[in-house]
């Protein structure tokens, strides 16, 4: 069966638009969606950052937790997982990923995803838990409208707009939930978060003894980052070896309690 637009086309947000997120639509069960790479995924180690995936993901896990009914409820994210298994390329070639729904009923649900490159391999896997909340009202010209976007960069970095601080104990990113980075219900976007946790990371383990490099980022989202707010990304290694780091990142709003708490696995190669 050819892929269907869904009822409500929230793909083509700030998010969306940053990360060239685009194509949302329905096959039978799965949510269908593509990226397009490009040298602005480069984390500043210079190598493909894993959390740049994150909002498609994010995309394509929700909308399968939402279902395709006219009436259905919002899914927000509870929690986001995403394993790499291949390589990330960054050649201007467009990445696809295939959603499916596990679980679902008028809570939330749980699903699952697939990241393919352009010759079909498999690249990273994805899950998500989301809960459901009422559908945000849909602005005049659709939800699917969002801000204009400059999507110039040298670096991930650049792109979320973020700054980096690293220091003996760890390392910080912080960066406003500004309308680049926010989602129709106001709050900065599951995926964008997960590409701080991500990044910030990677920083944390970036130096001697050997590069490591992330292989799996597992965040959950505890309360909203509400739009306008500097959120800072705070990560602290528990474990940098030669071959395995394990950092744990913590978000918050000017210090307050956390809305975004990340693991991350990193590998050496």
């Amino acid at each position: 069966m050819s892929a269907s637009s869904p009822p409500f086309a929230f793909a083509d947000g700030g998010p969306e638009r940053l990360m060239r997120v685009d194509g949302l639509a329905w096959r039978d069960r799965d949510v269908l969606a593509r990226m397009t790479t490009g040298p602005w995924l480069r984390s500043p180690a210079g190598r493909p950052g894993l959390g740049a995936l994150g909002v498609l993901v994010d995309n394509v896990l929700g909308r399968a937790i939402m279902g395709q009914g006219q009436d259905a409820p919002w899914s927000v994210s509870l929690e986001i997982g995403i394993d790499l298994v291949g390589r990330l390329p960054l050649d201007g070639s467009v990445l696809s990923a295939v959603g499916v729904a596990q679980e679902r009923d008028a809570r939330g649900g749980l699903a699952t995803a697939e990241v393919r490159d352009a010759s079909g391999a498999v690249v990273a896997l994805a899950r998500q838990r989301g809960f459901s909340v009422p559908r945000p009202t849909e602005p005049p010209g659709g939800l699917e409208t969002g801000p204009a976007v400059d999507v110039s960069s040298d670096d991930l970095l650049a792109l979320l707009g973020g700054r980096l601080q690293r220091g003996t104990a760890g390392a910080v990113l912080v960066m406003e939930a500004d309308p680049r980075v926010t989602n129709p219900l106001g709050n900065l976007h599951g995926g964008i978060s997960l590409c701080a946790v991500e990044q910030v990371a990677a920083a944390c383990l970036d130096g001697p003894p050997s590069p490591l490099h992330p292989v799996s980022v597992q965040v959950t989202y505890v309360r909203p980052v509400p739009s306008g707010a500097q959120v800072a990304f705070t990560a602290q290694a528990l474990h940098r070896g030669r071959s395995v780091g394990l950092v744990h990142v913590v978000g918050a709003v000017a210090g307050g309690p956390p809305c975004v708490v990340g693991t991350v696995v990193a590998q050496a190669g």
